[in-house]
Parts: structure tokens; sequence; C-alpha cells
């Protein structure tokens, strides 16, 4: 039995790109700032300010920028996100020392940038980062560049604008920025949950392979007996037609008891990717339908399988062909008189569906399917459909159960198909 998947680590690398990625939005809206502040302000607003250093700091921003997305684009390991706020809290302070300073109530933007710090770093940087940010808020108090405004009334009149537009960037930046992080957290949230759920479900279904195992080494010499015995009674000359056909029929159910021990045994220890090979299609559905008459005789079972289907490649082994063979054996339980298995190819995938004509899966069932742990119901689908849906994930598949109409089920099986 393969060990289960290990368990997500806290802070994985797309954790990582996922903030680099938001920085690098914010920071091109802060080269755009700049670039705003340095060449529209002074004409619109009738001010003075030095344009070689802000367009210099501008520029470097940008660069810095372009690093990052390059190697965001190179799939390699982030700037740290402790370096980037730090690069642009020193830019923003570079743009305020030559626009007013303390006095410049731009400097406000300041505090975003330690809020997105406070969100995304540990809790040491954070502080350090805070602390920097107090410090450049202390020197830009007593050392500036003031801004030649004749008007003392204008002057007024341009701080409050400055208010103003400080206070919707500020509210701008932060409610995209909090709802990205949320969204993000949500998601991540949703992951680890799902985590969780394949965590109880492996450790069930390993434990559940433990005990099978010991059946398996169990049932071994009685079905060895069995099959002595039903040979011998096959030579029996004296026995009549009718009883000769149901003892080779009960002899093929035994060949095949034995063979699936046979193949379990065979196969427990063996690693998953030497466990899985790559199978045409009608091939592996062909032998696998070979199987299911063998073992239900007098069940109608039609196997349909789509011309672009026919010829595929899919990843197929013992825990996948014993899942389908599950879902079948459901149906024919059910549904003897007509069982229908269809293959198509939809995009990347290989839709394996099969519809009966039964009663249809309880509502109980069909509303807790998804839940790590096995339902029980009088039906008996509980555990047989929790090993299959195990299996089919182990496979990077999907399983879904939706009734059928005007009665019965349609269970629809979503395998990753293998390029020719």
């Amino acid at each position: 039995m393969p060990s289960p998947a290990p368990f997500p680590p806290p802070r994985p690398l797309r954790r990582l790109r996922l903030d680099a990625d938001l920085l690098i939005a914010l920071r091109w809206g802060s080269v755009l700032a700049m670039a705003a502040i340095t060449l529209g302000f002074p004409r619109l607003l009738g001010i003075t300010i030095a344009p070689l250093p802000l367009l210099a700091t501008a520029t470097f921003l940008a660069l810095v920028n372009g690093a990052a997305m390059l190697l965001r684009h190179w799939d390699r390991e982030p700037i740290p996100a402790m370096t980037q706020l730090m690069v642009d809290l020193l830019s923003w302070s570079i743009v305020i020392y030559f626009s007013g300073g303390a006095t410049n109530p731009l400097i406000s933007l300041l505090l975003p940038v330690v809020a997105i710090g406070a969100a995304m770093l540990p809790t040491l940087q954070a502080w350090l980062l805070g602390a920097f940010s107090i410090l450049t808020y202390s020197f830009l108090w007593n050392f500036y560049q003031p801004l030649e405004v004749k008007d003392a009334t204008i002057a007024v009149q341009l701080h409050l604008l400055g208010m103003w537009l400080t206070f919707l960037a500020s509210v701008l930046i932060s409610v995209w920025f909090i709802t990205r992080m949320t969204a993000a957290i949500r998601i991540r949230d949703q992951a680890l949950a799902r985590a969780r759920e394949n965590e109880i479900r492996n450790g069930w279904v390993v434990s559940l392979g433990t005990l099978a195992a010991g059946a398996a080494h169990e049932l071994s010499t009685p079905l060895a007996t069995m099959k002595l015995v039903v040979d011998d009674l096959v030579e029996d000359a004296e026995l009549p037609p009718r009883t000769r056909q149901e003892l080779a029929g009960l002899k093929l159910q035994i060949d095949k008891c034995k063979s699936a021990l046979t193949r379990l045994t065979a196969e427990a220890g063996r690693p998953r990717a030497e466990e899985r090979r790559q199978r045409r299609v009608q091939d592996w559905l062909e032998e696998c339908a070979h199987g299911w008459r063998a073992l239900h005789p007098a069940a109608s079972i039609a196997l349909r399988i789509d011309a672009e289907a026919a010829g595929r490649l899919v990843a197929a082994d013992v825990a996948l062909e014993q899942a389908l063979h599950n879902l079948v054996d459901n149906g024919v339980r059910f549904s003897p008189e007509w069982l229908e298995v269809s293959a198509a190819v939809h995009g990347p995938w290989l839709h394996l569906v099969i519809a009966d004509q039964g009663p249809g899966i309880p509502e109980d069932v069909l509303a807790a399917a998804g839940q790590p742990l096995p339902v029980h119901s009088d039906s008996g689908l509980g555990i047989g459909l929790l090993l299959a849906r195990s299996a089919i994930q182990r496979c990077g598949g999907q399983l879904h159960l939706a009734p059928r109409q005007p009665r019965g089920t349609d269970v629809t099986l979503k395998l990753p198909l293998k390029d020719c």
C-alpha cells in the first residue's frame, strides 16, 4: 500500500510567487506615481521640484522591478520581500526628501508600505521595517528640500489636496492588497482542508490495506482447497452436464479470486511509478470488460469506446482497475439487465461513464460521497466508493456521481490522458 502524500509545507513556493506578483504590481504603480509627481504636478500646481533626482529614483525603482519580473519569468527564487519593501521605502523617502520632506502630505504613503510588510513578512522583519520607517520619517522631519510656494493660500490648498490624494492612494492600495491577500489565504485554507481530508482518508485506506493483506494471506489456503475439490468433482464422469457447467463456472470464479490474490501479493510494496504503465484505452477497457463479463455471465454489460479515445494512452494500475471493477460490480448489483460503460475524450481527460438503470444511489450517499471516511448505508456503497475515489485521485483523476433520468445512476471517472 503506497504511503500517503506528504502534508504541504506552511509556506510553499507558490505563496512566495504570489507575494512577488503583488509587490511587482504595486511597484509599477509607485513608478507611475513618481513620474507623475516629477513631470505633471509641478506644471499643474505651479510649484518647483528638482526633476533629476526624482527621475533617477523612478528609473532605479523600475529597474529593480524589471529584475524581479525576470526572476519571476525564469521561475527563479524571487528577491526577498524584505529587500523589496526596503527599496520601496527608501525610494519614496528620496522622492519626499526633494519635495518638502515631512511637510509634504505624500509622506503618509510610507504607511501602506509598512502595512504590506506587516502582512507579508515574519514578525522580526516586520518590526525592523517599521523601525526603519520611523527613522526615515524622523529624518525627513528635519532634513529636506522645501517646496517654493509664494502664495500661502495656495500652499494650504495644495497641502489639503495632497492629503486627499494620499488618503485616496492609501485606500486603493490597502483595499486592493488586502482583498488579494484574503483571496490567497482562502485558497490556501481550502487546499489545507483538502489535504487534511486526504490525510484522513489515506490513513484509513492504509489501515484497511493492512487488514486486506492479512485477509489475503488467510484466504489463499481455503481457495487452494476449494480448487482441488472442484477439480476432482469436474473429473467425475457421472455428473450431469448442467452440474458440470455450474462447477466450471465455480472454478472460473475461484481462479479469478486466486488471480486477484496473486496480483495483490505481487504488487504489494512496489513503488507507484513502477506500478503504473501506459495502456491503450481500447486494449485496457476490453481486458477489463472480459473480467467483468466472466464474473457476471448473466448480466448485460455493454462497452462503447469513442473512436478518438480508442488509441489514446492512459496510466493504469491495479488499484485503478480494481476501482473500476468495484464501480461496475455496484452497477451490476442493482441493474443486471442493462449496464453500459462508455469512454470519450474531453480535452486532456478521458471520461469513463458507468450508466445503469437501477433504483439510484441514496441521497445521503450522494451528499456525503466526497467525505474522507466511508458512508454506511443499506446499499453497501460506502467502503467501495471510498476506495474507488482514493485510487482514482492517486492517478490524478476525479470521480463524480449523478442521478440518471428517468432512473438509474451515472458514475463518471475523469482520468488524465497521456500523449501518444
